[in-house]
């Protein structure tokens, strides 16, 4: 939900509903503000040279010989199938490597034809009694934003973000139609879902539009949760990045996916921005976050307990927690393979 002065607007309640019966995780990051960046990290599970090289070329592919949910599902006898609304949501850098079936949906406006090929999908694996693994991706809730009347968008289309929030919603009923087709063949109780972005966006809160050049919290902070048979629904208040959802999916499922897992220890979230060589750099722990800007050395540090909006830079005069996410910030740096 959007909350506006004097009232909550109610953007999206269908995955507001599935988040109650879910792991719901409250400060998900993503690693690169922009989809062609946080996607391949979130499918591969890398924040590495190797994610750093992809942002030098955007003709980058996942490495051959990084394991896949996917591949070690097809090879245990899924239908693995990837529908998206953009080429580079999909067989861009190889993410879709090892699926049987892919399909790119190219209408500007594509969220109602990504759920009729989810649907068909599940349909497809049922009738061949195949348990399936299922990618569909939501692109239009993103620039250049559509016009929606008032059956979606109620609160009319005046503004960026009045656009943005009716593509939010129209996203939000073709999951809905998905979520339904799975009730109505009994499958909702026995599957595995997990619904997440790659990145937000902004309005003008820091000056800035759009993304992938700032990382504050409009940007960098994504929806994440999961919901399983036998998972406890309860929400999860610790710092995580995208990068650990192919670990956990691979733990949950009994699978070799590499990396460290969202529930998988009190580790620093660290992101970068995509563009020019990662001009950008940025470590969060519980409550706080230091940015560093790599071209001229700035720093910013803010205390997200009490300053949400990220306002008042607190750098050098919050000495106990500047150097708490100094030091973060440095173990980090200091790992194999992380400059």
């Amino acid at each position: 939900d959007r909350v506006l002065p004097g009232y909550v607007r109610d953007v999206m309640p269908e995955i507001r509903a599935l988040a109650r019966d879910a792991v719901w995780f409250e400060r998900c990051y993503t690693p690169h503000p922009s989809t062609g960046y946080a996607l391949p990290a979130l499918f591969t599970g890398l924040q590495t040279r190797w994610a750093r090289d992809l942002m030098a070329s955007q003709y980058a592919n996942i490495p051959r010989d990084r394991s896949l949910l996917q591949t070690e599902l097809v090879e245990r006898g899924y239908l693995a199938t990837g529908i998206y609304g953009h080429f580079i949501a999909g067989h861009r850098h190889a993410m879709t490597r090892g699926m049987q079936r892919i399909r790119l949906r190219r209408e500007a406006v594509s969220s109602a034809r990504v759920a009729d090929d989810a649907i068909d999908a599940i349909e497809r694996a049922q009738k061949a009694n195949k348990s399936r693994f299922l990618y569909a991706h939501f692109y239009e809730p993103h620039w250049e934003y559509a016009q929606y009347g008032p059956s979606i968008a109620p609160w009319g289309n005046a503004r960026h973000v009045d656009r943005y929030d009716g593509e939010l919603r129209n996203a939000d009923l073709a999951i809905g139609r998905i979520l339904k087709a799975l009730r109505d063949q009994d499958l909702f109780d026995r599957t595995l879902l997990i619904v997440v972005a790659d990145h937000g966006q902004e309005f003008g809160e820091h000056g800035g539009r759009f993304h992938g050049e700032t990382l504050y919290e409009e940007v960098l902070r994504v929806p994440c949760l999961i919901r399983a048979p036998g998972l406890e629904p309860r929400r999860v208040e610790q710092p995580v990045s995208l990068t650990g959802l192919g670990p956990s999916l691979g733990a949950l499922m009994g699978l070799p996916i590499p990396g460290v897992g969202l529930l998988d220890g009190d580790l620093p979230v660290v992101a970068g921005t995509p563009y020019d060589g990662e001009l950008r750099r940025a470590v969060v722990r519980p409550h706080a976050k230091l940015i560093h800007d790599v071209r001229n050395g700035g720093r910013m540090l803010f205390d997200l307990a009490h300053d949400a909006g990220e306002v008042h830079n607190l750098y050098g005069s919050s000495t106990a927690l500047t150097e708490q996410l100094e030091a973060d910030y440095q173990r980090w740096l200091d790992r194999p393979g992380a400059r």
